[in-house]
C-alpha cells in the first residue's frame, strides 16, 4: 500500500466544450496539470505548523504556571509597585500567545472558528496599549487613546487584539522619536470605526 501511495500523482483538471460551426456540442477538451509537488508542499507546510505549534504549547504552559505562582506570591506578600502590574501584563500576553498557537493548530486542521462575545472596545484598546507600552517608550513614542463613548460589541476579542497589536507595532516602528500614535474609535450609524494613526512618513499614493 505504501508503494502505491508513493506512485500516486495529484492532477488538476480543466474541461471545455467543443462545438461545431452550427454551435452544436461536438465533444470536450480536457487539460491535465500535475500539481503533485504543490500538494506535497502544502502538506509539508501544514505538518510543520502543527509540529511547531505543539512544541510551543509546552513551554508556554510552563511559563503561565510559574506566572500564576509569582502572582500568588506577590498577593500573599501584599507587594506594591510596578512588579505585580508587570507580571499581569506578561501573563495576559502569554495567554494571548498560547491562544495564537492554538489558532495555528486549528488553521492546520481547517477548524478555525470565531469566538464571539460581548466586549467593551475601550477595554480591548487599553489592553493593546498596555502591551505596546514598553516598545513605545523604548522608541520615544507617545501612545494616546480617543474613544467616543462606551462601545460594546459582539466580537472575537482575540482577533481584535491581534489586529490592534499589528497596527500598533507598525505605527510605533515607523514613527519618529517624539512621535505620537493614536488609537481612535467611534460609532457611525450601524457600525463602529476604529483607526490607528501615527506621525510617521506614511506611504505615497500612486495615481
Amino acid at each position: 500500500m505504501g508503494g502505491f501511495r508513493e506512485r500516486q500523482r495529484a492532477l488538476a483538471v480543466a474541461a471545455r466544450p467543443v462545438t461545431d460551426d452550427d454551435g452544436a456540442f461536438n465533444g470536450s477538451v480536457l487539460a491535465l496539470s500535475d500539481v503533485t509537488d504543490m500538494v506535497n508542499a502544502l502538506q509539508s507546510k501544514d505538518d510543520f505548523v502543527a509540529n511547531v505549534s505543539h512544541e510551543l504549547r509546552t513551554p508556554l504552559t510552563s511559563i503561565l504556571g510559574y506566572l500564576d505562582l509569582a502572582l500568588e506570591e506577590a498577593e500573599d506578600r501584599n507587594m506594591a509597585g510596578p512588579i505585580p502590574s508587570a507580571l499581569l501584563v506578561v501573563q495576559r500576553n502569554a495567554e494571548r500567545l498560547l491562544a495564537l498557537v492554538s489558532d495555528l493548530l486549528a488553521t492546520a486542521s481547517d477548524s478555525l472558528q470565531l469566538m464571539l462575545s460581548e466586549e467593551k472596545l475601550g477595554e480591548l484598546i487599553e489592553i493593546a496599549l498596555d502591551s505596546a507600552g514598553p516598545r513605545a517608550r523604548a522608541a520615544g513614542v507617545e501612545l494616546r487613546r480617543e474613544l467616543a463613548g462606551d462601545l460594546i460589541l459582539q466580537v472575537d476579542a482575540g482577533r481584535i487584539l491581534q489586529v490592534l497589536d499589528n497596527l500598533l507595532s507598525n505605527a510605533i516602528k515607523y514613527s519618529p522619536d517624539g512621535g505620537v500614535v493614536t488609537v481612535r474609535a467611534w460609532a457611525k450609524e450601524e457600525s463602529v470605526i476604529m483607526e490607528v494613526a501615527d506621525t510617521g512618513m506614511g506611504m505615497s499614493v500612486l495615481d
